[in-house]
């Protein structure tokens, strides 16, 4: 099974790198409505929680703080940087906070959990290299081999091959009947401009994108209470920089809860498809844990493609698509096939 392998492969590399860690701090938490960085997340904490490693600090990339960090991280702790798409220069507030950690933490050990890389800017590569090629122990986890290869030619760091750790996730299949199909597609600056383009030749496809609040289901009251109540506490730990440390314990649960609730918002859209054709990667991640068919178009990167060669292309009733045309005639024979096309790989238990 595809999905089991990556799995596998997330435990094996991941279980070496941090062999015999027993507490961590995690960094970068979302907070944004992007449902895979949000899945990426709630992954992590799973992840490390099922293998006992204690995570002793966490923030964003405006509530970090050197010194709540060292108070809370003792010496024998490891530093987690999150996992995703961001390690380049698209995403650049994500990368200034990677650089901040490794120049102030030189003797800690550092890891960057599963990332694409993807640099546009000379200048921005090679202020990266000094700033990563200062840090003795520092490793980086590639999810593509592509971003690996860059990352072995660029920086001194231990670069080794991991798939998203999203793979670990167990999800439930959706509870609504699905029908149509659900065109998840990017509108920011990883989107190629020819996928967006979506042929008007059926009237059943709804175009959304992860942060599109109409398209999704409306959260409880509960939990519009809590996420604001995080984010006014996000907002008084930015605001006043001396209850960072403070707060940092209050924003932990938090920031898991937070994302909890955006991983289940994205599942329940791409549940709302028969079929789901997305230039997302983690609209194929998770679309391959729901066990829905679906159509992949890359993005303007090219890490979707890179991620789907590595891990994913062997999966059932996945088709890959080169444009918009080809996409909407694939996901039409996947609608159209008996029972969706049958031979989906099951959601993990």
């Amino acid at each position: 099974m595809v999905i089991g392998h990556a799995s596998s492969e997330v435990d094996r590399v991941l279980g070496d790198v941090l062999a015999g860690v027993k507490v961590a701090a995690l960094l970068d938490a979302p907070t944004y409505a992007n449902v895979g960085d949000n899945a990426i997340w709630v992954a992590q904490l799973r992840w490390l929680r099922a293998r006992g490693i204690r995570v002793a600090y966490t923030c964003d990339r405006r509530t970090y703080s050197a010194r709540a960090l060292a108070a809370r991280l003792p010496a024998d702790g490891v530093i987690l940087l999150s996992g995703g798409g961001s390690l380049g220069d698209l995403w650049p507030e994500h990368q200034e906070l990677r650089e901040r950690v490794v120049a102030d933490f030189p003797a800690r050990r550092i890891v960057v959990l599963p990332q694409s890389l993807h640099f546009e800017s000379a200048a921005r590569r090679e202020r990266a290299q000094r700033s990563f090629d200062r840090h003795p122990r520092l490793t980086l986890l590639l999810r593509d081999v592509p971003s690996l290869e860059q990352a072995a030619a660029t920086f001194a760091a231990t670069t080794l091959l991991c798939p998203d750790i999203t793979f670990t996730l167990a999800l439930s299949p959706p509870r609504t009947p699905p029908s149509g199909i659900v065109w998840l597609g990017r509108w920011d600056q990883e989107a190629r401009a020819e996928a967006q383009l979506v042929p008007p030749t059926r009237t059943d496809v709804t175009v959304v994108d992860w942060g599109d609040e109409g398209a999704v289901p409306t959260r409880s009251l509960g939990r519009r209470v809590s996420d604001s109540l995080h984010y006014r506490t996000r907002a008084a730990a930015i605001r006043f920089p001396r209850l960072r440390r403070p707060l940092a314990q209050v924003l932990a649960p938090a920031y898991e809860r937070t994302a909890s609730h955006h991983l289940e918002r994205g599942c329940a859209l791409l549940g709302r498809g028969s079929v789901v054709v997305t230039d997302r990667l983690h609209g194929h991640i998770l679309a391959l844990l729901l066990g829905i068919p679906h159509v992949l178009l890359d993005n303007r990167t090219g890490k979707v493609r890179a991620c789907y060669e590595q891990w994913t292309r062997t999966a059932p009733n996945v088709r890959w698509a080169d444009n918009a045309a080809e996409a909407l005639d694939h996901a039409t024979a996947l609608l159209d096939a008996p029972a969706g096309g049958g031979g989906t790989e099951p959601p993990v238990p």
